[in-house]
């Protein structure tokens, strides 16, 4: 038999402790879970992290599954830390390009698995997917980026000229010689 006890259910994101509901409800199969991570980079510069979850319950761990008394909370508490630590060994431009790589190396999600990437003990509760939504970085840091990319992006494209520009001279200068 199966303890019913309490469960809490979060609503808002980031998760938090402000507003919990109790129930004795737990949705066993296919539970999404979403949160927001505040992370900082090598580099100082603070971001935020859209993630979403996929959670499912060891159907074997029936007796456990209400052990934990918040389960989300636990997730996400687990999952910021690693993320956390991740980020903190990239700089903001890396961060950005490959924050999906990131998120998913923190947690060790292989598309490819078919299992669990995570198994609580504790509770039988299973990770099965992870996915990075969305990345916010202060505005003013993101305008610098930008500037960045566009005189990168302008660079590239003067320099193909010029490589266009010295071919066509050497095509040129060919052709004169052979005239």
């Amino acid at each position: 038999t199966i303890n019913l006890n309490h469960d809490e259910l979060w609503s808002g994101k980031p998760k938090n402790t402000d507003r919990v509901e109790k129930t004795v409800f737990l949705r066993h199969e296919n539970n999404r879970v979403s949160d927001i991570i505040d992370v900082e980079t090598a580099d100082f510069v603070n971001a935020r992290i859209k993630v979403s979850y996929l959670v499912n319950f060891d159907e074997a761990a029936k007796a456990k599954w209400f052990s934990v008394d918040n389960y989300v909370k636990h997730l996400c508490d687990w999952a910021r830390a690693k993320v956390k630590e991740e980020v903190r060994s990239v700089t903001i431009g890396d961060f950005c390009d490959n924050y999906h790589a990131i998120v998913a190396n923190a947690l060790d999600y292989r598309e490819t698995d078919k299992k669990a990437l995570k198994y609580f003990p504790e509770n039988g509760m299973m990770l099965c997917e992870v996915e990075a939504l969305g990345l916010e970085v202060d505005r003013e840091i993101q305008e610098l980026m930008d500037e960045h990319q566009r005189n990168i992006i302008e660079k590239t494209l003067d320099l193909n000229a010029s490589k266009q520009s010295a071919e066509m001279e050497k095509e040129i200068v060919a052709l004169n010689t052979e005239k």
